[in-house]
């Protein structure tokens, strides 16, 4: 039996964003979808990048959201050493992953019928960092299995109360 996984989609993401940067008006009409419903960590910034963007009501292109990306700090996570560069071949990129730009808003109801999985996926990397922390703190054995009972715990707990 398969260990449940928290769905993505990240076609439809690609599809989403790449549908901006050919009819960047769509973005108005897709207030629902926050940087949270996308599964990866790329996209989260370029939605974020595209909403600054609208929200200054500046064009959004591809070489307008790659330098808003440099702006905020967040090009260099995109491969380049000229940190542009990268963001901006990546977003040209997104272009070419739209079949249809008229579907765009079933692509975007596709990535929010994943929005719960979002919690799963940030507990996920919580579970990571935080046995990254015990991996740097060298942790072994007894102390290590009671550390780590201890967190999920905590995970278990924050879960039940938050709705």
């Amino acid at each position: 039996m398969s260990k449940p996984r928290p769905h993505h989609d990240y076609d439809a993401e690609a599809a989403v964003l790449g549908g901006i940067f050919l009819r960047p008006e769509l973005l108005s009409k897709l207030s629902d979808l926050e940087a949270e419903d996308f599964a990866l960590a790329k996209h989260q910034a370029i939605w974020s990048a595209m909403l600054n963007l609208a929200a200054l009501d500046q064009p959004i292109d591809q070489v307008t959201v790659a330098g808003e990306l440099a702006r905020q700090g967040k090009a260099r996570a995109f491969g380049s050493d000229d940190t542009d560069t990268g963001a901006m071949v990546f977003c040209a990129e997104l272009t070419l992953r739209v079949p249809s730009v008229e579907n765009v808003f079933e692509y975007a109801r596709t990535i929010q019928e994943h929005r719960g999985d979002r919690d799963a996926r940030r507990t996920l990397l919580e579970c990571v960092e935080a046995i990254d922390d015990a991996r740097r703190d060298d942790m072994r054995g007894d102390g290590f299995v009671q550390w780590a009972r201890g967190e999920l715990g905590k995970l278990k707990l924050r879960g039940s109360t938050d709705t």
